[in-house]
């Protein structure tokens, strides 16, 4: 799929004021962020052909546009950078999380509460090879699409049953580095993001699994999976 200049400027204008705002984006408000000067019919008229190739979609007829599900894997693929450094909110409370008075299995606790709080969104790590220890539910409420109450009913069944696919998970983590799948690619719920890596212990492999709604910020969270588990490697 090829785009032009100016769609892929208008492409990731939508996507980003999307996973900022959680609100469709319109042709004014995309025509006052783009560098060129362009009228509000010409971003219309590219925006209809985003629309066309599948990378958007208008929820409503009145609407802005909002990414697909292949929207957010290209996007992924033209401007995510995988191996983004850490910056200053990617700092974790290490006292906090290092304290030798706590088990190894109290530590896996708090390191996936600390990397929830940190990223906002569910995290699940492995507490043993065959156990995932899953917090950050609350985290999805204050997301704009917790609204729809049968979705959030939905990844609240499928976390409960997120240990039969430890298997499935251990072997997309292959390679070591942060993978991502997006909706139906996602083997735990559709309506969400998952994002998964393997961490070395003393014990041996361990997963480490952060979910969210696709419309989240990936390179961020990326990172602060990267610097969590370097952590863990370090400390577990």
């Amino acid at each position: 799929m090829e785009l032009s200049q100016r769609q892929t400027a208008i492409f990731r204008i939508v996507v980003e004021g999307h996973i900022s705002t959680g609100e469709p984006i319109g042709s004014e408000w995309v025509a006052g962020q783009l560098q060129e000067r362009v009228s509000s019919a010409t971003v219309r008229a590219e925006l209809l052909e985003l629309e066309r190739v599948g990378l958007l979609r208008q929820p409503h007829t009145s609407a802005g546009r909002v990414p697909t599900e292949e929207g957010y894997r290209v996007y992924i693929e033209l401007f995510v950078q995988k191996n983004a450094p850490a910056s200053d909110d990617h700092v974790f409370d290490q006292d906090y999380l290092v304290d030798e008075s706590h088990t190894p299995e109290e530590k896996v606790r708090r390191i996936a509460r600390e990397l929830s709080d940190v990223a906002g969104n569910i995290v699940m790590v492995g507490a043993n090879p065959r156990s995932l220890y899953a917090v950050g539910m609350g985290q999805m409420f204050s997301a704009p699409e917790a609204s729809n109450l049968s979705v959030m009913r939905h990844i609240s069944e499928a976390l409960d049953g997120a240990d039969d696919l430890m298997d499935e998970l251990y072997e997309i983590a292959a390679g070591g580095e942060v993978k991502i799948l997006i909706g139906k690619q996602n083997p735990i719920d559709e309506n969400l993001s998952l994002m998964v890596t393997k961490y070395e212990t003393s014990e041996g492999e361990r997963l480490m699994v952060l979910l969210g709604f696709m419309r989240m910020r990936y390179e961020r969270n990326i990172a602060l999976m990267q610097a969590m588990k370097r952590f863990l490697e370090s400390e577990l």
